[in-house]
């Protein structure tokens, strides 16, 4: 777990401060390889332990607002990226080698940039304010 933790940090420095893109690369290797084929238990481990070391190192700005908002972020993205663990986890036991290959790069798309987008700020996206009011219709486009 702690080599996914710090693969996860790694990943972090491929953004804004640093911004050392080339370890977007291999960030993700370690994550990928300890959890292809195995449990789905285990798979959300290795996933939360690296979505933990990503957010945490990524997100450590909002502790500007509070150690404990910073804490529930970081946690609460961190959820996405067990998820994923998981889904690979099993995804990895393919036997065929392009399911492999292609099954990485999607589930990370479906499962982690995906359901962020809709799940924990669903209540605060544009289409719901211009449905709670007429009145809002111009201001939220």
């Amino acid at each position: 777990g702690i080599v996914v933790l710090f693969s996860g940090v790694v990943l972090a420095g491929a953004f804004p401060e640093p911004d050392v893109s080339p370890l977007a690369w291999v960030a993700l290797v370690p994550l990928l390889v300890l959890a292809a084929g195995r449990g789905a238990r285990r798979g959300l481990f290795l996933g939360a332990c690296f979505g933990i070391g990503f957010f945490g190192a990524l997100l450590v700005w909002i502790s500007l607002v509070g150690w404990l908002s910073w804490a529930v972020l970081a946690t609460s993205q961190a959820a996405f990226v067990a998820a994923f663990g998981a889904c690979w986890a099993v995804a990895g036991r393919a036997r065929w080698p392009l399911a492999r290959v292609l099954a990485p790069p999607a589930l990370w798309v479906a499962v982690v940039e995906y359901l962020r987008s809709v799940l924990p700020a669903a209540a605060f996206r544009g289409d719901n304010w211009r449905r709670a009011r007429p009145g809002f219709r111009g201001c939220c486009r």
